[in-house]
């Protein structure tokens, strides 16, 4: 099988999976905030960031080095495995000592109804994490439609809970106890599946030395992953304790919205890393090859997406929340541009990863968190939701443009700005037409828009021959419908 339709395969699996699944948390979470107001998606968003802050600890980056060194080498991966595991539940049990000696100093200020939202999303967070652990070792052996159907069945056990306890009429703090149930359905399939499909599970110890440096190979890992998940998690804590739930509630509706948009960019990680990671090995001129033609198409997929979203910002905000988040429509046209820029991170991200660099990485997303939280503590006070998504988009820009020069540095000359110029310029169009246009039916003029872009992009001369001709032939074979045109 092909690169690239590895790569189409992996990441429509893993398309129709992770989206299907976050739609459907999405649609629970406009729901919510519609039947509960800000003050409870505030709650209900600071509870997931908190308790989100303690559980990435633990995960030290294991997951993702499973994922790496199983599409490497695949012989003796239950092993590998069976360290891992033991390395994420002695990480999670510390972690759980640890929060509760500290919880009793932070918890002064929550209220119970909060108390009893951290506890019930702590839990949640615990289960999430053993199941990517699972997750990892299929995702390396690119086994990607399980990995669609385990987290696509967790989400579809939360959304019916939760749906089911709001119309029987319960509280907000009741309501989100959908997310442990559905956290540990999730986890029970995982195991089912990774017993049935990958063989039985021995956890021995083993001698310390085998751990220890199993332990030395992820830290790396970890490091990158506590500090990137610090900083998208720091903003809301701060925003919390300096404004309020309501601010947090309006900054979240919008940034919530994005984070729907940008989770494809999660799955295309994972679908790319292991491809990548073994082409590393094989051919470094394929390796870079298939890395640039990543980078032009997801340029030229989340660019206009950011462009559409910005520019409909007013009227995406009213038609999900009506009017009951109005100031969160400034947040979202901020929050529009940190999709673009977050997307086109995943694959120099992916490629650093690839090429064992992922201490530099960890020291990049370091440098990044700390100016996060010092340009929080300044921009929130000053401008409360406002500043949290400037400072969130200014780190966005200043952790691309180290990724890009890492990337040139220890892989090799993936330039950015080639793959910008003519999507920039099809956008360009894009967004005088919706101007022009902007009071036109939602669904219509989003499809008139796209359609805009694409024959920009057409007659700049975006797409090579070849490519058009590999479009073609993919939809003939493919539908039915155009399949008579060949004949």
């Amino acid at each position: 099988m092909s690169i690239g339709t590895r790569i189409i395969r992996n990441s429509g699996y893993l398309a129709l999976g992770s989206q299907s699944a976050n739609l459907l948390q999405f649609v629970f979470f406009l729901y919510f905030a519609r039947v509960f107001g800000e003050s409870a998606v505030g709650q209900y968003s600071f509870g997931f960031s908190f308790t989100f802050a303690f559980t990435i600890f633990a995960d030290l980056g294991i997951s993702i080095y499973l994922i790496r060194e199983v599409a490497r080498d695949t012989s003796g991966t239950r092993r590998l495995f069976a360290k891992g595991l033991i390395l994420r539940l002695v990480s999670l049990f510390i972690v759980l000592v640890l929060s509760l000696a500290i919880f009793p100093f932070l918890s002064a200020d929550f209220s119970p109804e909060s108390i009893r939202i951290i506890v019930m999303l702590g839990l949640y967070q615990v289960s999430f994490s053993l199941t990517e652990l699972f997750m990892g070792e299929l995702k390396g052996r690119e086994e990607m439609g399980i990995v669609a159907v385990v987290g696509l069945l967790g989400k579809v056990v939360v959304t019916a809970c939760g749906f089911g306890l709001i119309f029987l009429g319960f509280d907000y703090s009741t309501v989100l106890i959908a997310f442990p149930i559905g956290g540990f359905a999730s986890l029970a399939a995982a195991y089912v599946v990774s017993r049935v499909r990958l063989g039985p599970l021995t956890l021995r110890l083993g001698p310390p030395s085998e751990l220890k440096k199993m332990l030395v190979e992820v830290l790396p890992f970890g490091f990158a992953f506590v500090l990137v998940q610090g900083i998208y998690c720091q903003d809301v804590i701060i925003l919390r304790f300096f404004k309020g739930d309501a601010s947090v509630g309006i900054y979240s509706v919008a940034v919530k919205f994005a984070a729907f948009i940008l989770a494809g960019s999660v799955f295309l990680y994972e679908t790319i890393l292991p491809i990548l990671s073994k082409l590393y090995v094989e051919s470094r001129e394929e390796f870079m090859r298939v890395a640039r033609q990543i980078l032009r198409y997801l340029v030229m997929c989340s660019l206009p997406l950011a462009t559409g979203m910005a520019a409909l910002a007013d009227r995406i905000i009213a038609v999900l929340y009506q009017d009951r988040f109005s100031g969160s429509v400034g947040v979202l046209r901020i929050a529009a541009w940190v999709v673009a820029l977050g997307m086109t991170q995943v694959v120099y991200s992916a490629v650093m990863t690839a090429v064992n660099r992922q201490g530099a990485k960890a020291v990049c997303w370091g440098i990044s968190l700390i100016i996060a939280i010092g340009a929080n503590l300044v921009l929130i006070r000053a401008f409360d939701f406002i500043g949290a998504a400037i400072a969130r988009l200014a780190i966005e820009v200043l952790t691309l443009a180290a990724f890009v020069y890492l990337t040139s540095r220890y892989a090799g000359p993936l330039s950015l700005l080639s793959a910008y110029v003519r999507p920039m310029l099809a956008c360009a169009a894009m967004a005088a037409f919706i101007y022009r246009a902007h009071d036109w039916n939602l669904a219509v003029l989003v499809a008139v828009s796209g359609l805009v872009y694409v024959l920009v992009m057409l007659a700049l001369g975006a797409f090579s021959r070849t490519e058009l001709r590999r479009f073609r032939d993919v939809c003939l074979d493919r539908m039915p419908a155009f399949g008579a045109l060949r004949r």
